[in-house]
């Protein structure tokens, strides 16, 4: 069901981080791209590590870019970034299409996808990436943050590093970003019980309106 949604995000997701000099960027969490130079995230990704390095970077297909930022949500945790100056060379040309933002709300029971890098240790100092896909349900609502929206999704693994991570509907359109996780012992009465780590999403819905005007103000260069 998200076999194409997927294979639209493979070329769609990319690493943020931050960097300091020239070809000297360092991915801490996901990112995804809503142009050839605009990067969402979450907004944690780079607030986090701001001061260990002097600009927010990304790495895509075509490069690791210097970026600034151009859209924050404190409440939603989420950011975008605007590609700036190219500091590194990639092996791939960018993509000729890019997601479109929902106009949907997003719902419990909904089925959502979405895709991240995996790390698996096969020893103390030997360590792969995997590009990773999961299919999860938005199970449940928190009601912790305040205002804010956050929706819990179930059926699926989160891993640190997932931040950031694109959420979407098999349509292929982006539902939210990961943001955070929430664990919970099956049995509070036991110790022994195993502890659950579940996923949460931060929805685009309240701020698409705010998303696409900025979208609109930064245009394609036209030999992109």
């Amino acid at each position: 069901m998200f076999h194409t949604a997927f294979s639209k995000y493979w070329g769609w997701y990319c690493n943020v981080g931050g960097g300091s000099g020239q070809c000297d960027g360092h991915p801490h969490g996901m990112g995804c791209l809503l142009t050839g130079n605009l990067v969402l995230t979450a907004r944690h990704v780079w607030t986090e590590i701001q001061h260990r390095y002097k600009w927010p970077a990304v790495v895509k297909q075509d490069g690791l870019f210097r970026c600034e930022k151009v859209f924050e949500s404190h409440e939603q945790d989420l950011l975008l970034l605007r590609c700036v100056d190219r500091v590194g060379d990639g092996s791939s040309p960018l993509p000729t299409e890019f997601p479109r933002i929902t106009d949907r709300m997003m719902l419990i029971g909904d089925a959502v996808g979405f895709i991240s890098q995996l790390q698996l240790h096969h020893a103390p100092e030997t360590q792969s990436l995997h590009t990773c896909f999961s299919q999860a349900y938005v199970s449940f609502m928190l009601d912790d943050e305040g205002s804010a929206v956050r929706y819990v999704l179930s059926s699926t693994v989160m891993q640190k590093g997932f931040s950031g991570s694109p959420v979407f509907y098999d349509d292929a359109s982006l539902a939210g970003v990961l943001v955070r996780t929430v664990s919970f012992r099956a049995d509070l009465e036991n110790p022994g019980a195993p502890i659950y780590v579940l996923p949460v999403a931060a929805p685009i819905f309240p701020v698409q309106n705010e998303l696409r005007k900025v979208i609109g103000f930064f245009p394609e260069p036209k030999d992109a």
